[in-house]
Order: structure tokens, then sequence, then C-alpha cells
């Protein structure tokens, strides 16, 4: 009788060890399925980005539904000061987004804090990230190279450019060297002068010795004239 009541006893202990070890599971499994969690999935602007100017809208799109009662998005300056609050979107059906609407912000980095209460199991989740405003440097460019311009002329017409210079008025150089010729002068050459001035004195005694002549044989004539006869 003892022998059978022996094995019976420890064949219940086994089960209830057993039946305890399942509930033991089935407690830390089951709230580890069923709990919630609103964790951050994606932002914008994205966390650890730079954009050259102020957002029109900071959003946070999380992995649950969120309470809008008790969520919750702030934006803080870079000297903490907070400059917007916002929360749940109203326009979203599914309630896993919270906006913001920033007004104007200076250069700077700035700090986005949530507070994700999940709407299931009211877990919350918090959180923060940085984003970046900065104005684009311009890039210098180079200056254009000046071009000359040429200067009016005292007549106040500017001279054109050497692609566009009019045709050339100044005389050609051969023109200039040779003027043009002189029609024949009645003048006589120094050879004819030479001849003539030559010749002159010659023709001049010729004439003279002429002259001489004549005056010689007309006072023969006369005397001869005037003789008486002889007896």
């Amino acid at each position: 009788m003892e022998s059978m009541t022996i094995p019976s006893a420890r064949r219940s202990s086994g089960l209830l060890a057993l039946a305890a070890a399942v509930a033991l599971a089935a407690a830390v499994a089951v709230p580890a399925s069923t709990r919630a969690h609103a964790d951050l999935e994606t932002a914008d602007p994205a966390p650890g980005s730079t954009i050259p100017e102020t957002p029109e809208l900071v959003t946070a799109d999380f992995t649950d539904r969120l309470d809008p009662a008790l969520s919750s998005l702030t934006l803080a300056a870079p000297d903490g000061a907070i400059v917007a609050t916002g929360g749940v979107a109203p326009e979203d059906p599914e309630a896993r987004q919270m906006a913001l609407r920033p007004p104007t912000l200076p250069e700077g980095v700035y700090t986005v804090g949530w507070t994700a209460v999940s709407d299931d199991d009211k877990d919350v989740e918090t959180g923060s990230y940085t984003f970046t405003i900065a104005r684009p440097t311009p890039v210098p460019t180079a200056a254009p190279t000046p071009t000359a311009v040429p200067s009016p002329s005292p007549g106040g017409s500017s001279a054109p450019p050497p692609s566009a210079a009019p045709p050339s008025t100044t005389p050609d150089a051969t023109a200039v060297s040779s003027p043009p010729s002189a029609p024949p002068s009645a003048t006589p050459s120094p050879g004819d002068q030479g001849t003539g001035q030559g010749t002159e004195p010659i023709v001049v005694a010729i004439l003279a010795a002429l002259v001489a002549a004549v005056a010689a044989a007309a006072v023969l004539a006369y005397r001869r004239r005037a003789r008486p006869p002889s007896a």
C-alpha cells in the first residue's frame, strides 16, 4: 500500500512543477507580446540633418497609435527656450503622427523633444533629436574680364572697333612721294640755257661786225660822193 502511494505522490509533484513552469512562462510572455510601444519611426526634418531655411512643419511619425491627450511635441532653440509646441495631427486618422508649425528661425541647432503615450496601454516613451539650420554660403564667381571701350574722339564720335574700321583715307605712300607731273614748261632747261648763253655772244659779235662793215661802206660811199671830181 505504501509502495503504491509513493509513486503517486511523486507523479503529482512532477505535474505541479510542470504546471507552475508553464504558468510562469505564460505570465512573462503574455505582457511582452501585448505591450505596445510608441517608438519614433521617421521625422521631418530628419534627425541630424542640415536644412537651409525654416521648415514649414516639423513632423514625427511613431510605430503605434498615440493618445492625443497625453502625447506632445516641442521645439527648442539653441539656447534651450521652447519656441513651438505641437501634438497629434488631427488629419492623421491613425493618430501616429505629431506635428508643430515653427516660427521663422535663425541659423542654429534646434532640438525636437517628444512624449509618445500609447493609446492602447498608456505606455510612455520619450526622446529627442536635433537638426540644424544653416544658410548656404554663396560660391564666389570670377569677375568678368573688362572689355576695352574706345574713348570718344574730340569731335564726339567714337572710333569704330578694329574689325569695323572704315577704309583708310590716308593717301598711298607712292602717291605722297610722287606728286603729279606738271605740264611741260616754256622755260628752257638748264642745258638749253647753257647752250643759248654760249652762242649769244658769237651772234652779237657777228651782228656788230656786219653793222660796222655796213657803216664803213656807207662812210666810204659818202666820201666818194662828196669828193669833187678831179680836173
